[in-house]
């Protein structure tokens, strides 16, 4: 459940519900915004440790509301949670003991490490990377050898009776 709040945090900080903080809410939110096809209706549902809240814009005639959730629901929220005196609340989620932050290139996938930075992600104990992308952790973790080698002996050299040549391959 956790890892769901870190992303849902995410959709406020940087996703479709980061108009939320040009409205005023400040505190700790983790929402997530939706339309529907033709834009007929537009939702918003989001939650702070205190209050669990989703509002539903749409007509009830079926006919298109022409708006997204983040144009249309998200305004609604943050001034419920303004009147609620929920804005500015300064509690946040806790973070269970069993998940861990661990910075991760978001090229490789691997545990960051010196010459390969990376930014924090969120892990399971035990479901982190193992592995680093980082420069001294390939003299430990050598990444594994590309199937062929980048050189290959030039086949007419078998069969020539002068030097060996080599070629590049690839």
């Amino acid at each position: 459940a956790y890892l769901v709040t870190s992303a849902l945090l995410g959709a406020v900080e940087r996703g479709t519900a980061r108009r939320l903080r040009a409205l005023g809410v400040r505190a700790e939110v983790a929402a997530k915004t939706g339309s529907t096809n033709d834009y007929r209706d537009a939702w918003l549902v989001g939650y702070t440790p205190e209050l669990a809240l989703g509002v539903w814009v749409g007509l009830d005639d079926g006919e298109p509301l022409g708006a997204s959730g983040a144009g249309a629901a998200l305004p609604i929220f943050a001034d419920f949670l303004r009147r609620a005196g929920l804005a500015e609340h300064r509690s946040y989620f806790p973070r269970p003991a069993r998940v861990e932050s661990v910075a991760v290139d978001a090229r490789t996938g691997l545990r960051a490490g010196f010459g390969c930075p990376g930014e924090p992600e969120l892990f399971l104990a035990g479901t982190e990377p193992a592995r680093s992308c980082g420069w001294l952790a390939r003299f430990r973790d050598p990444l594994p050898r590309a199937r062929s080698s980048w050189w290959s002996r030039d086949s007419e050299s078998q069969v020539s009776a002068g030097p060996r040549r080599w070629k590049a391959s690839g």
